[in-house]
């Protein structure tokens, strides 16, 4: 996932003092914290360019799937299916 829905995901954590229950879960989970870099800042821009509903941070987790050429990419938000053909809506 990139930095950036991790620190989103960390903002509930952080209020209820469970940061490090969080970080071991995710490291449990076997999931791995990237850097936004230069392909996935560009690949943002122009989903955002092409679609103007798409907030910067939704636009950088679908640009990192994208760029990493991700097999699938889970999401509750039904809005990504619009922007990109590896999104997954779960319940």
């Amino acid at each position: 996932m990139p930095a950036s829905a991790w620190a989103e995901a960390l903002v509930r954590h952080v209020r209820a003092g469970s940061v490090d229950r969080a970080r071991t879960a995710i490291r449990d989970a076997e999931i791995a914290v990237a850097p936004i870099d230069e392909a996935v800042a560009e690949e943002a821009a122009e989903l955002r360019a092409r679609h103007a509903s798409v907030r910067l941070p939704d636009a950088l987790v679908i640009a990192y799937a994208e760029t990493v050429d991700a097999d699938e990419l889970l999401t509750t938000d039904s809005r990504w299916a619009r922007f990109s053909s590896r999104v997954r809506v779960v319940d």
